[in-house]
Protein backbone atom coordinates (compact mmCIF):
# COMPACT_ATOMS: atom_id res chain seq x y z
CA UNK A 1 0.00 0.00 0.00
CA UNK A 2 2.75 2.51 1.12
CA UNK A 3 4.13 3.04 -2.29
CA UNK A 4 0.65 3.99 -3.66
CA UNK A 5 0.50 6.50 -1.63
CA UNK A 6 3.71 7.80 -0.56
CA UNK A 7 3.95 10.97 -2.83
CA UNK A 8 0.79 11.78 -1.39
CA UNK A 9 1.97 11.48 2.41
CA UNK A 10 4.71 13.83 1.01
CA UNK A 11 3.36 16.32 -0.44
CA UNK A 12 4.63 18.85 1.99
CA UNK A 13 8.28 18.45 0.20
CA UNK A 14 9.13 20.84 -2.20
CA UNK A 15 11.41 18.47 -4.37
CA UNK A 16 12.29 21.25 -6.58
CA UNK A 17 14.06 23.31 -4.26
CA UNK A 18 15.62 20.11 -2.86
CA UNK A 19 17.10 19.54 -6.03
CA UNK A 20 18.27 23.23 -6.79
CA UNK A 21 20.09 22.64 -3.42
CA UNK A 22 21.54 19.20 -4.44
CA UNK A 23 22.24 20.94 -7.90
CA UNK A 24 23.93 23.77 -6.40
CA UNK A 25 26.56 21.53 -4.22
CA UNK A 26 27.56 19.09 -7.28
CA UNK A 27 28.12 22.62 -9.18
CA UNK A 28 30.54 23.85 -7.21
CA UNK A 29 32.42 20.78 -7.38
CA UNK A 30 33.19 20.90 -10.86
CA UNK A 31 33.22 17.49 -11.03
CA UNK A 32 34.50 15.75 -14.36
CA UNK A 33 33.00 12.22 -14.06
CA UNK A 34 29.24 13.40 -15.11
CA UNK A 35 27.88 10.08 -13.95
CA UNK A 36 25.53 10.37 -10.88
CA UNK A 37 23.96 7.74 -8.52
CA UNK A 38 20.81 8.68 -6.01
CA UNK A 39 20.54 6.59 -3.79
CA UNK A 40 16.97 6.06 -1.88
CA UNK A 41 15.19 7.44 -4.26
CA UNK A 42 11.75 6.44 -3.18
CA UNK A 43 9.43 7.05 -6.05
CA UNK A 44 11.77 9.09 -7.64
CA UNK A 45 10.35 12.61 -7.03
CA UNK A 46 13.44 14.41 -7.41
CA UNK A 47 15.35 12.47 -10.20
CA UNK A 48 12.06 14.44 -12.23
CA UNK A 49 14.02 18.19 -11.46
CA UNK A 50 17.52 16.71 -11.51
CA UNK A 51 17.71 14.00 -14.31
CA UNK A 52 17.73 16.68 -17.48
CA UNK A 53 20.76 17.98 -15.79
CA UNK A 54 23.20 15.08 -16.18
CA UNK A 55 23.58 12.54 -19.06
CA UNK A 56 24.33 9.75 -17.11
CA UNK A 57 21.71 9.21 -14.52
CA UNK A 58 20.83 6.34 -12.27
CA UNK A 59 18.10 5.81 -9.46
CA UNK A 60 17.88 3.57 -6.91
CA UNK A 61 16.09 2.13 -3.51
CA UNK A 62 16.14 -1.07 -1.49
CA UNK A 63 12.34 -1.22 -2.26
CA UNK A 64 11.49 -2.79 -5.67
CA UNK A 65 7.92 -1.34 -5.92
CA UNK A 66 8.95 1.96 -5.06
CA UNK A 67 10.75 1.82 -8.28
CA UNK A 68 7.67 0.14 -9.68
CA UNK A 69 5.45 3.64 -8.37
CA UNK A 70 8.46 5.86 -10.30
CA UNK A 71 6.64 7.73 -13.75
CA UNK A 72 10.03 8.09 -15.27
CA UNK A 73 12.20 6.61 -17.99
CA UNK A 74 15.33 6.69 -16.11
CA UNK A 75 17.97 3.37 -15.10
CA UNK A 76 16.23 2.12 -12.19
CA UNK A 77 18.37 -0.21 -9.79
CA UNK A 78 17.07 -2.03 -6.81
CA UNK A 79 20.10 -2.49 -4.12
CA UNK A 80 20.61 -2.19 -0.97
CA UNK A 81 23.47 0.70 0.36
CA UNK A 82 24.97 -1.43 2.34
CA UNK A 83 25.84 -3.86 -0.75
CA UNK A 84 26.59 -1.65 -3.98
CA UNK A 85 26.99 -3.87 -7.00
CA UNK A 86 28.69 -1.21 -9.13
CA UNK A 87 32.52 -1.91 -10.56
CA UNK A 88 32.10 1.49 -12.44
CA UNK A 89 32.85 5.15 -10.36
CA UNK A 90 30.48 7.84 -9.74
CA UNK A 91 31.46 11.55 -9.95
CA UNK A 92 28.68 12.17 -8.09
CA UNK A 93 26.28 10.19 -5.36
CA UNK A 94 23.87 11.81 -3.23
CA UNK A 95 21.33 10.65 -0.86
CA UNK A 96 18.51 12.36 0.31
CA UNK A 97 15.60 13.02 3.00
CA UNK A 98 17.31 11.48 6.12
CA UNK A 99 17.50 7.98 4.51
CA UNK A 100 20.90 7.10 5.73
CA UNK A 101 18.73 7.45 9.33
CA UNK A 102 17.79 4.05 8.44
CA UNK A 103 21.27 2.62 8.60
CA UNK A 104 20.60 1.37 12.00
CA UNK A 105 24.33 0.60 13.66
CA UNK A 106 27.89 1.61 13.58
CA UNK A 107 28.63 -1.72 11.68
CA UNK A 108 25.53 -0.49 8.87
CA UNK A 109 27.67 2.55 8.50
CA UNK A 110 30.96 1.31 7.68
CA UNK A 111 29.79 -1.25 5.23
CA UNK A 112 28.04 1.83 3.63
CA UNK A 113 30.79 4.42 3.34
CA UNK A 114 33.05 0.89 2.61
CA UNK A 115 30.76 1.03 -0.68
CA UNK A 116 31.23 4.04 -1.11
CA UNK A 117 34.42 4.23 -1.37
CA UNK A 118 34.21 1.69 -3.94
CA UNK A 119 32.46 3.36 -6.45
CA UNK A 120 34.53 6.81 -6.00
CA UNK A 121 37.43 8.00 -8.02
CA UNK A 122 39.84 10.89 -6.66
CA UNK A 123 37.26 13.78 -7.34
CA UNK A 124 34.00 12.29 -6.74
CA UNK A 125 31.68 13.86 -4.26
CA UNK A 126 29.03 11.96 -1.63
CA UNK A 127 26.55 14.41 -0.11
CA UNK A 128 23.76 13.24 1.81
CA UNK A 129 21.58 14.79 4.89
CA UNK A 130 21.04 13.48 7.93
CA UNK A 131 18.66 13.95 11.03
CA UNK A 132 19.90 15.14 14.45
CA UNK A 133 18.73 14.96 18.04
CA UNK A 134 16.69 18.10 17.95
CA UNK A 135 14.75 16.63 14.82
CA UNK A 136 14.06 13.63 16.75
CA UNK A 137 12.76 15.16 19.99
CA UNK A 138 9.29 16.17 18.15
CA UNK A 139 9.11 12.28 17.94
CA UNK A 140 9.04 11.76 21.55
CA UNK A 141 5.43 12.81 22.64
CA UNK A 142 3.75 12.41 18.83
CA UNK A 143 -0.17 11.95 18.85
CA UNK A 144 -0.81 9.34 16.78
CA UNK A 145 -2.10 10.66 13.29
CA UNK A 146 -4.87 9.75 10.87
CA UNK A 147 -5.70 10.48 7.51
CA UNK A 148 -7.32 9.49 4.47
CA UNK A 149 -5.88 9.68 1.02
CA UNK A 150 -9.18 8.25 -1.18
CA UNK A 151 -10.14 5.02 -0.30
CA UNK A 152 -6.85 4.49 1.44
CA UNK A 153 -6.84 5.03 5.12
CA UNK A 154 -3.54 5.51 7.19
CA UNK A 155 -2.57 5.61 11.00
CA UNK A 156 1.24 6.49 11.49
CA UNK A 157 2.24 5.93 15.30
CA UNK A 158 5.53 7.44 16.22
CA UNK A 159 7.69 7.72 19.00
CA UNK A 160 11.83 8.26 19.65
CA UNK A 161 13.20 6.62 22.68
CA UNK A 162 16.22 8.76 24.01
CA UNK A 163 18.22 6.18 25.28
CA UNK A 164 18.39 3.93 21.69
CA UNK A 165 18.04 6.92 19.94
CA UNK A 166 15.78 5.07 17.74
CA UNK A 167 13.14 6.77 15.87
CA UNK A 168 9.92 4.41 14.87
CA UNK A 169 7.00 4.77 12.95
CA UNK A 170 3.86 2.25 13.04
CA UNK A 171 1.52 2.27 10.06
CA UNK A 172 -1.41 0.91 9.82
CA UNK A 173 -2.66 1.30 6.09
CA UNK A 174 -6.12 -0.19 5.19
CA UNK A 175 -8.83 -0.11 2.30
CA UNK A 176 -12.27 -1.57 2.17
CA UNK A 177 -10.92 -5.23 2.08
CA UNK A 178 -6.76 -4.96 2.98
CA UNK A 179 -4.95 -3.90 5.84
CA UNK A 180 -1.16 -3.78 5.72
CA UNK A 181 1.38 -3.00 8.63
CA UNK A 182 5.09 -1.21 8.03
CA UNK A 183 7.47 -0.79 10.67
CA UNK A 184 10.11 1.92 9.76
CA UNK A 185 12.91 2.59 12.35
CA UNK A 186 15.82 5.47 12.03
CA UNK A 187 19.00 5.70 14.15
CA UNK A 188 19.91 8.91 15.32
CA UNK A 189 24.09 9.31 15.68
CA UNK A 190 25.98 12.27 16.53
CA UNK A 191 27.79 13.95 14.19
CA UNK A 192 31.08 12.81 15.81
CA UNK A 193 30.22 9.42 15.06
CA UNK A 194 29.74 10.06 11.25
CA UNK A 195 33.12 11.80 11.07
CA UNK A 196 34.68 9.12 13.44
CA UNK A 197 33.22 6.06 10.80
CA UNK A 198 33.55 8.18 7.28
CA UNK A 199 37.50 8.83 8.49
CA UNK A 200 38.05 5.06 8.73
CA UNK A 201 37.22 4.35 5.43
CA UNK A 202 39.17 6.04 4.04
CA UNK A 203 36.62 9.24 3.29
CA UNK A 204 36.95 12.69 5.00
CA UNK A 205 34.06 15.22 5.85
CA UNK A 206 34.65 18.19 3.07
CA UNK A 207 31.95 20.18 4.47
CA UNK A 208 29.11 20.12 7.09
CA UNK A 209 26.55 22.54 6.72
CA UNK A 210 22.78 22.85 8.39
CA UNK A 211 20.98 20.77 6.09
CA UNK A 212 19.04 22.80 4.09
CA UNK A 213 21.40 25.64 3.44
CA UNK A 214 24.78 26.41 3.16
CA UNK A 215 25.46 28.11 6.74
CA UNK A 216 28.19 25.96 8.54
CA UNK A 217 26.20 23.52 10.73
CA UNK A 218 26.41 24.01 14.83
CA UNK A 219 26.49 20.73 17.21
CA UNK A 220 22.64 21.74 17.58
CA UNK A 221 21.49 21.53 14.18
CA UNK A 222 18.51 19.91 13.56
CA UNK A 223 19.64 18.43 10.35
CA UNK A 224 23.12 18.57 8.70
CA UNK A 225 24.52 17.93 5.04
CA UNK A 226 27.51 16.28 4.82
CA UNK A 227 29.59 16.46 1.51
CA UNK A 228 32.25 13.70 1.05
CA UNK A 229 35.21 13.05 -0.25
CA UNK A 230 38.14 10.88 -0.87
CA UNK A 231 41.36 11.08 1.76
Amino acid sequence: FLPKIYDQMMSHLNYKNWADYIYKIYRYYKIKNKSVLELACGTGKLSRFLAKKFDEYLISDISLNMLKSCDNDLQKVCLDMRKIPFKNKFGFIFCTFDSINYLLTSKELNEFFQEIFNIMDKESILTFDAAMEPTAVQYEGMNNTEKRFGDIFVKQISNYNKETKIITNHFIIKNDSETDEEIHRQKIFDIVDYFKIIEECGLCVDKCYECPSFEIAEYDSPRVQLIIKKV
